[in-house]
């Protein structure tokens, strides 16, 4: 397996950038709130409704869309190390690993869609 130097490296990557990215969007929300305390009217999102948590980033931003897109950022990671770890397992033709990971896959995502 000395091919799995790059996807392990990939991997880091992923969990790198999804843990920095999530932190630094939830350390922004924080200060928005502390900076702006009058700005924290309650804001609530659903997946459906993706233009209203836009706006309230780039329009008006706000403590709770940031919040949430951390948070977004905080469960899309394992996911996409679940995909770059599958993505490996099928280069290397390990196919039992390979459908372990899909399975791995689905029931993360059963989690998130029915979790709440």
């Amino acid at each position: 397996m000395s091919g799995s130097v790059p996807f392990q490296r990939a991997i880091v990557v992923v969990l790198r950038w999804g843990a920095s990215l999530s932190t630094l969007m939830l350390s922004v929300a924080i200060i928005l709130s502390i900076s702006f305390p009058g700005n924290l009217d309650q804001h609530y999102y659903v997946i459906y409704q993706p233009q209203k948590l836009i706006e309230d980033l780039f329009v008006s931003p706000s403590p709770a869309g940031f919040a949430t897109i951390g948070l977004l950022f905080l469960v899309l990671t394992p996911i996409a190390r679940v995909v770059v770890a599958i993505f490996n397992f099928i280069c290397s033709r390990d196919w039992r690993f390979a459908g372990i990971s899909v399975g791995v896959l689905l029931i993360i995502l059963m989690g998130v869609l029915l979790g709440g």
